[in-house]
């Protein structure tokens, strides 16, 4: 089989027949190393990659998605935030106490809000648990 070995511009430097890869890598002495087959067929796979550099820093963290239910209905996240606790523990107080809530499915997925009645039973129950002392 006919391997090839490429430059950082995805040229050919050097050819040479083995087997297998491994025996092509020793004899070509590493890089970038691609059979015959492979770069006839996937020829954008070695196209080089240009890179800009600017000036200009962008904030690399995730925007959060924001789903819409109706007006004053919240979804578990946002009750966790109103009330400081780790969503966990609300999802176990809903769970626990069977509190209604509609489930929506946006964006492939599933998301639950609850009606401003049911955020006040969640916040009775978390105070409950949390005590007088909290």
């Amino acid at each position: 089989m006919k391997w090839h070995k490429l430059d950082a511009q995805g040229r050919i430097v050097r050819t040479v027949e083995a087997l297998d890869r491994q025996t092509a890598t020793a004899l070509l002495g590493g890089g970038s190393v691609v059979s015959d087959a492979s770069l006839r067929l996937d020829v954008f796979k070695f196209k080089p990659v240009t890179t800009i550099v600017t000036d200009v820093i962008q904030p690399q963290a995730r925007k959060e998605a924001t789903y819409r239910y109706k007006k004053g209905w919240r979804r578990l996240r946002e009750v966790a935030l109103l009330l400081q606790a780790r969503e966990n523990q609300i999802r176990h107080i809903v769970d626990k106490w069977r509190i209604p809530s509609e489930v929506s499915v946006q964006g492939g997925r599933k998301i639950r809000f609850f009606h401003p009645e049911a955020v006040r039973q969640i916040q009775r129950h978390y105070l409950s648990l949390r005590g007088p002392h909290a």
